[in-house]
């Protein structure tokens, strides 16, 4: 058994395409016994309450303000837009 989880899931919609493609893979979707979103904002937690509503009415989804907050089980994290919006420092070496 596998919790997913995502790091600053926006309106939803890149848990709700993963959801929606597991499909084809009934095995993994079976594995699935909750969906965790990290989230703060109260604006976002409605889009994502909308765009999820599945998953709210069979009380599988859950939203924690931290990653500290997600339960101590396997979990496999997706933080795509929430990597993309971390600061990047390069440096280059000139000689």
């Amino acid at each position: 058994r596998v919790r997913l989880a995502e790091a600053g899931p926006g309106r939803g919609t890149l848990m709700a395409d993963l959801l929606r493609a597991s499909a084809a893979f009934p095995a993994f979707r079976e594995a699935v016994c909750g969906v965790h979103l990290l989230e703060v904002s109260p604006f976002n937690r409605a889009s994502q309450r909308s765009a999820l509503e599945p998953l709210v009415a069979a009380g599988q989804l859950h939203w924690h303000a931290a990653v500290s907050e997600l339960p101590q089980e396997p979990v496999l994290l997706v933080a795509h837009e929430f990597l993309d919006a971390l600061p990047v420092h390069q440096f280059v070496r000139t000689r």
